[in-house]
């Protein structure tokens, strides 16, 4: 075994956490050393951060890699409907209330469905924070 070889197979651990954002717990999974290149996982319908289970051990060698849950979604808070608005834009504001209690300055989206209009919202709020923009199966409207 080279050491190329031995640095591709080095498991990176997974961390699971939840966040306090606007009154609601949301849960993300995070690996990856601390100052690493950042890369924001936004999930899509009607999926969660689980999604990105396999994917995330992976980019953790070189990435810091921080994946959400939205609110109503995997194993963050489900507000009711009554007192909570879900919309994209709701979403962009909790993402980015959570961008900021971890300090992330500068990131990466990979954006997959619905994690397309939460992240382009998040990148217009920031977009001097966007390093990159990496968009698979997204959609994008003018509305």
């Amino acid at each position: 075994m080279t050491k190329d070889d031995a640095a591709e197979t080095k498991q990176f651990p997974v961390h699971y956490k939840t966040a306090r954002v606007n009154d609601l717990d949301i849960f993300y999974r995070e690996a990856g050393p601390q100052d690493a290149p950042c890369i924001l996982l936004l999930h899509g319908f009607p999926t969660s951060s689980n999604m990105f289970r396999n994917l995330i051990p992976r980019l953790a060698g070189a990435f810091r890699v921080v994946a959400p849950d939205y609110p109503g979604y995997g194993l963050s808070s489900m507000p009711d409907h009554t007192s909570f608005s879900y919309s994209f834009a709701n979403y962009a504001e909790i993402v980015d209330k959570l961008v900021g209690q971890l300090g992330l300055s500068k990131y990466s989206l990979y954006l997959m469905d619905y994690g397309a209009p939460v992240g382009y919202r998040l990148a217009l709020l920031h977009p001097e924070r966007v390093q990159g923009l990496i968009v698979q199966n997204a959609n994008s409207y003018e509305e």
